[in-house]
């Protein structure tokens, strides 16, 4: 897994930087309501660590990402890398809901987008900064 830092800021956004990156790969927003940075972050599909960051206290801490466990892919380019980019997007995609399997997560059932099918396999898009 590749590890993140993730910070929050005065107006309640937590952002998450690559470690060797200056610009974020994503912000998660604090709740209104009130809640710890562990519990947004996993909210949001990231994984703390429990390692703090140096010199940022609890309000630096670093985050991991998910790979997705029961992921297929049906085609591979000439360097064996997967993908869907062969099977064409269908004019009306389906709303569902799909079974996702993340790595250090569990199961989880999130709502997504049927954009591309085969016989044997679905093409799905969901919002989720986990992955």
């Amino acid at each position: 897994m590749t590890t993140y830092l993730a910070r929050i800021r005065h107006d309640g956004i937590i952002r998450i930087h690559r470690n060797d990156q200056p610009e974020p790969v994503a912000a998660v927003t604090l709740p209104a309501g009130g809640t710890s940075l562990r519990r947004a972050l996993r909210q949001a599909g990231w994984r703390p660590t429990g390692r703090r960051a140096p010199g940022g206290g609890w309000g630096s801490i670093y985050v991991e990402r998910q790979k997705i466990l029961n992921e297929h892919w049906p085609l591979r380019d000439s360097k064996g890398k997967p993908h869907a980019r062969g099977i064409p997007d269908q004019p009306n995609p389906i709303p569902i809901r799909a079974r996702v399997e993340w790595e250090g997560d569990g199961e989880e059932w999130v709502d997504g987008t049927a954009r591309r099918w085969t016989r044997p396999a679905v093409f799905v898009t969901f919002g989720h900064e986990r992955s």
